[in-house]
């Protein structure tokens, strides 16, 4: 909700929300609630361009989250934490630290879930390869990206991109 206010100017709002999700998250001793705070802080810096806040909760967030989510319904946030907090840390430069959240969201047994995320992993991993100078990984991740989003209507962009790159990525 904090988000979704956030993300309609509604700032006051938002702020009393993330008030109302802080206290209780003291009241009730959990690590789930307290990281749901920093992921919703999270998303909150993130969109408003604050990309340090961003990255400092994400990573908050991600070192509270259990080492696996849970395989039967109803999902866990693994997948939209750890994507989230990858694409932070890209935007801060920072491909070191987004390197391992996307490749946990690819192996992680909850990424069936939200295999949105995954795909949009795929990519965002082949270009972190690819910054690194590793074409062989960088073409793996983006020949699975098309093979998931090619012909679809989601992030048409990349998927020309990833196009293009397979074209230009040595064999």
């Amino acid at each position: 909700l904090a988000v979704a206010q956030a993300a309609a100017g509604k700032q006051p709002e938002s702020d009393r929300t993330l008030a109302e999700l802080e206290q209780r998250a003291t009241i009730i001793p959990s690590d789930r609630e307290v990281r749901r705070l920093h992921w919703a802080r999270g998303q909150i810096a993130h969109r408003r361009g604050d990309t340090a806040a961003a990255v400092q909760h994400f990573d908050r967030a991600v070192a509270m989250l259990p080492p696996a989510g849970a395989i039967v319904a109803p999902p866990s946030p693994h997948t939209d934490v750890l994507l989230e907090a990858a694409e932070a840390n890209i935007k801060a430069g920072r491909d070191a630290a987004a390197a391992p959240l996307l490749e946990r969201l690819q192996t992680g047994p909850e990424r069936m879930f939200r295999m949105d995320s995954y795909a949009r992993s795929l990519y965002l991993l082949a270009q972190v390869y690819e910054r690194r100078g590793d074409p062989a990984r960088a073409r793996a991740q983006y020949t699975r990206f098309l093979e998931l989003w090619r012909g679809g209507d989601l992030e048409p962009a990349w998927v020309a991109d990833a196009e293009k790159k397979l074209r230009a990525l040595p064999q």
